[in-house]
């Protein structure tokens, strides 16, 4: 297999956007879903972003490849509220393979909804589309054949059912992005999509460090420098790379931030909310409350600290 020749990256873009209202990791802003597992155990299945013509979207695939990991994790060890899980479920979130659940998301949807282009995407605006745009199933706008860029990116394909269904996740997984030093996710098990030079031939299987511009992102699995993948890249289905140590990146990455309303407010019609306290679900219930007084709690922490800190 050849050096994959792609420029997913737009950093000019990414440098325009960056803002000092961005959330910055270390600040107040935590997971609520506490995320304590190996990644490589719940990693979704490898596929390549060049398959027809190179879709540039590299970037917002960085991201898809971790949502889709955490919740490989946390539906196949029951860690989401029963009615949340049988939504996922209803909808057509959750495909059986080989006798193994994998949460599936569409790359086509939040491709086209953060604008990549042909020169590729900023870090910012993939992750911001899945806070504002919410996420869709494969199975609603799958890429199941080898398309053009302009097929794949068409927004003519994205219908008022997609939008709805991803403003549905939104309120009941809403997700939030800050942004990362290098620094930190050097020795922490972050997760961030990061950027990097792609890609030098791996030397007795790990990728050295190369000179060349940045213009790939992928998902940093673990430090010191384990990451996922959309390119093989000199070797067959070699989705997972081990990486040099001292092998360059950009300097800050995105991380996402995971959340979960067990019960959210109601359509206005009430059909919703009838429908899940009609089945008794009183773990539901509970857990929606102990959701809130959580956060409740926690605000209050946060503010007698800054005070006490003054």
């Amino acid at each position: 297999m050849e050096e994959p020749k792609n420029t997913g990256v737009n950093i000019e873009l990414e440098e325009a956007e960056v803002t000092n209202d961005d959330w910055v990791f270390g600040g107040q802003y935590d997971d609520e879903l506490i995320l304590n597992f190996d990644p490589e155990e719940y990693l979704p299945q490898g596929e390549a972003q060049n398959y027809g013509q190179d879709k540039m979207d590299c970037v917002w695939r960085a991201y898809a490849n971790k949502i889709e990991t955490v919740f490989n994790y946390l539906y196949r060890n029951n860690r989401l509220s029963p009615g949340n899980k049988r939504w996922i479920e209803d909808v057509g979130f959750i495909v059986w393979e080989n006798g193994m659940s994998y949460f599936i998301i569409s790359n086509k949807f939040n491709s086209i909804k953060s604008g990549t282009s042909r020169q590729g995407n900023s870090l910012k605006r993939p992750a911001d589309s899945a806070h504002r745009d919410g996420i869709i199933p494969r199975a609603m706008l799958a890429e199941d054949k080898p398309e053009t860029w302009d097929e794949y990116h068409n927004p003519k394909q994205i219908t008022q059912e997609m939008v709805d269904i991803g403003k549905e996740f939104k309120k009941r997984f809403p997700l939030n992005y800050e942004r990362v030093a290098q620094a930190k996710w050097k020795t922490l098990p972050i997760g961030c999509a990061c950027v990097v030079h792609a890609w030098p031939r791996p030397v007795n299987g790990i990728y050295p460090q190369a000179p060349g511009s940045f213009n790939h992102c992928v998902y940093e699995l673990k430090p010191e420098w384990k990451i996922f993948d959309n390119y093989p890249a000199w070797v067959e289905n070699n989705w997972v790379k081990q990486l040099a140590s001292n092998f360059n990146f950009y300097p800050y990455g995105y991380r996402l931030i995971f959340h979960e309303n067990p019960l959210y407010d109601a359509p206005a019609d009430g059909e919703t909310y009838n429908t899940e306290f009609k089945k008794g679900d009183g773990l539901t219930f509970l857990q929606m409350w102990y959701a809130i007084f959580k956060k409740r709690i926690g605000a209050l922490g946060k503010k007698l600290g800054s005070i006490i800190n003054k």
